[in-house]
Parts: C-alpha cells; structure tokens; sequence
C-alpha cells in the first residue's frame, strides 16, 4: 500500500511507509531483508502498539479497544528513505528493487 498526501498539502518526502497487505502472501521481514541486501535503506516504523514495546512495560496507560491499525503498523509496515536529490537512475534502482523484492518473498 502507498501512501498518499493528504487534500490541500505539499508533503516533501523524505521516507515513504509501506504496508504489506495481509491477503497478498508477502512477508514484511522478506521484503526488508531483500532490500537491505541491495542497498535500499529501511526502517521499521517506530511503535504501532506502544503497549507491547518493552521500554513501556511498566509505564501505566490505558487502552480503548482491539487497536487493530497499530498491530498492523508494528506487523507489517516498513519505511525506506528518499530524498528530493536522488536521480532518475537511483529512483529506477528503488522501484526495480521493490518489484523484484515482492516476486522473492511469494517464491
């Protein structure tokens, strides 16, 4: 999934977050570590459900709900960086990466 800019901005990206959909069969981590292994950088994304990060184990919150979004932020979303200065060949690099990366990880 891609993300979008929201009506009336001008977001300058710098990441991008994907999201592996659920009914595609794809595996995050594969996704990640195929990346990696081609020099595309990537992070997780910070958190989704704080509740369940150990540096809030003993931090006294409350809870409303299942919070399904945020277990599928932490499960299956990822960021890989951009910037305004990359080329026209880096950006094929990226797109060609990410194509071959979803034909890897249903392999």
């Amino acid at each position: 999934e891609m993300p979008k800019a929201t009506l009336g901005s001008e977001p300058s990206w710098f990441g991008f977050v994907l999201s592996v959909r659920p009914e595609s069969g794809l595996e995050r981590a594969r996704i990640v570590r195929f990346l990696e292994r081609r020099g595309v950088g990537t992070r997780l994304v910070f958190a989704g459900d704080l509740s369940k990060q150990p540096a809030y184990a003993e931090v006294e919150y409350r809870k409303v709900g299942e919070l399904p979004m945020t277990k599928r932020v932490m499960n299956d979303s990822f960021w890989i960086g951009v910037w305004p200065g990359l080329n026209q060949a880096q950006i094929d690099y990226m797109i060609e990466a990410l194509v071959a990366a979803t034909k890897e990880a249903t392999s």
